[in-house]
C-alpha cells in the first residue's frame, strides 16, 4: 500500500473512532435526561446512602466500621474481577472480606466483573458480564442476592440503561446531585465524596438540601484513609458526613432499603443500631 494509502486508512480510523466517541457521548447525555421508568419517591423521612465502589481494602478496614459505629450499613458494589488485586491506588478488598461485610448486615451490590465502562461493550457483551459478576458474589456468599448495579466509570448509554431496566433494580451513575421528588432508578444520582474534590462547605449544603426536600443523597466513596488517594476520602471527612447526616435526622441506609422506602414497600423495620459516635473512632 502507498504511503497516501496508509494515510488516508489512518484518518479514516480516527474520524470513526472520534465519531463512536461523540455517539457514546450524546447517548450518555440523552440517557441522564430520560427516565425510563421514573417514580414518585413516597419517603417519609430524608435519606442517605454512603456506597462504596470497587472496594479498596480501606473500605473495608475503615469505611465499614465507621458506618457501623453510627448504627448504618453501607452498599459495596464490587467488581469481581478485581478482588484482591492491586491498583495504583490500592489493593481491592478479598472475597473473604466481601463475604464478612454480608455477614455483618451490608449491601453487596453488582459493578461488572472486569470493570469495563458499559458504554463500550454491546448488549450480550454486557449481559455477559454482568451474570459474571452476579455468579461471582453468590460464589462468595450463598446469601448474597446482588440487585444493584453502579455504572463503572459512571458511563453509560441510552441502550445499557435501557436492559439494566430489567436486570436490575437501580443503576448508580456519578452525577452529582439530590434525588428528590421524581426518582430515576437507573440513573441514580450520586456526590463523590472526596477530599481532593469535594469541600465541607459543599458537603454541608447537600446535607442541608436533603433534610429540606426529605430527599435521598447518595455517597460515592472510594478509598477511606487518612492519607487518602486522589480519589479517596479521609476518615476525617466520612466521619463528618455521618455526624452531619444524623445531627439532621437523615437515615442512613443501603441503597437496597432506600429503594423500598421510596416505594413505600417497606413491609418490616429496617434494622437501625444505636449510634456509637465519633469520639470512640479515634479520628482526630
Amino acid at each position: 500500500m502507498s504511503a497516501a494509502g496508509i494515510e488516508a486508512g489512518s484518518t479514516t480510523r480516527k474520524f470513526a473512532a472520534t465519531a463512536a466517541h461523540l455517539t457514546r457521548r450524546a447517548s450518555h447525555r440523552i440517557a441522564r435526561h430520560l427516565p425510563l421508568a421514573p417514580r414518585l419517591m413516597h419517603n417519609s423521612t430524608p435519606l442517605v446512602s454512603f456506597t462504596f465502589d470497587d472496594v479498596p481494602e480501606s473500605a473495608y478496614t475503615n469505611g465499614a466500621p465507621m458506618l457501623e459505629a453510627y448504627g448504618g450499613c453501607g452498599t459495596f458494589y464490587v467488581a469481581s474481577g478485581l478482588l484482591g488485586q492491586r491498583s495504583d491506588f490500592w489493593t481491592v478488598a478479598s472475597a473473604d472480606e466481601i463475604a464478612d461485610l454480608y455477614r455483618r448486615g451490608h449491601e453487596i451490590a453488582l459493578h461488572s466483573h472486569l470493570h469495563r465502562s458499559s458504554s463500550l461493550l454491546d448488549v450480550d457483551e454486557f449481559a455477559s458480564d454482568l451474570q459474571r459478576n452476579r455468579e461471582a458474589l453468590q460464589k462468595i456468599h450463598s446469601g448474597i442476592a446482588a440487585r444493584n448495579f453502579a455504572y463503572p466509570f459512571g458511563q453509560c448509554t441510552l441502550a445499557r440503561k435501557n436492559q439494566l431496566n430489567s436486570l436490575v433494580r437501580s443503576s448508580r451513575s456519578i452525577y452529582t446531585g439530590v434525588n428528590r421528588g421524581v426518582l430515576d432508578p437507573h440513573y441514580v444520582r450520586a456526590t463523590e465524596l472526596c477530599d481532593a474534590r469535594f469541600t465541607r462547605e459543599r458537603l454541608q449544603a447537600r446535607l442541608d438540601e436533603t433534610q429540606r426536600s426529605r430527599g435521598w443523597l447518595v455517597f460515592c466513596i472510594h478509598d477511606v484513609s487518612d492519607t487518602p488517594s486522589a480519589f479517596g476520602c479521609s476518615r476525617k471527612f466520612l466521619d463528618h458526613a455521618l455526624e452531619g447526616a444524623i445531627r439532621r435526622g437523615i437515615r442512613i441506609v443501603t441503597v437496597d432499603a432506600a429503594l423500598d422506602l421510596i416505594a413505600g414497600t417497606a413491609t418490616k423495620p429496617i434494622p437501625q443500631k444505636k449510634p456509637v459516635f465519633a469520639q470512640e473512632l479515634s479520628c482526630g
